[in-house]
């Protein structure tokens, strides 16, 4: 188990990183609950790996992670990079098909922007 700092209110409340974890991680399920505490996180890959972000009275967050992912890892650092990036917001996103049925979600520009590919679900 490890102790943070971080606040995760905007993990709950924020729709622009809602949308950037979603593209960052886009195999990873998770919700959020409020408690007296604060806000609580919940992950999972759908498949092995899994976690599970506690709020402490303190303001503290306490994350436990089990699996071949490192669940909590890997949403720290998809945050920290939005943040670096200048926390874009959703808004500032297009999506491009091409006629090679390539499809991505791409920011500032279609051609030069940063892109993250949209992978087909499997049937």
């Amino acid at each position: 188990m490890a102790d943070h700092v971080r606040d995760l209110r905007p993990l709950h409340e924020n729709a622009h990183l809602l949308w950037a974890l979603r593209l960052a991680l886009p195999d990873v399920l998770f919700d959020t609950t409020v408690d007296a505490d604060g806000v609580n996180a919940r992950l999972h890959d759908g498949a092995h790996s899994w976690a599970a972000i506690s709020a402490l009275p303190d303001g503290r967050t306490i994350a436990s992670q089990g699996g071949p992912r490192l669940l909590v890892d890997e949403l720290e650092a998809a945050w920290d990079a939005w943040t670096a990036d200048g926390a874009i917001g959703l808004y500032d996103h297009g999506l491009t098909v091409t006629p090679d049925d390539e499809q991505f979600v791409w920011t500032g520009d279609p051609d030069t922007g940063r892109r993250w590919p949209i992978r087909p679900r499997h049937r």
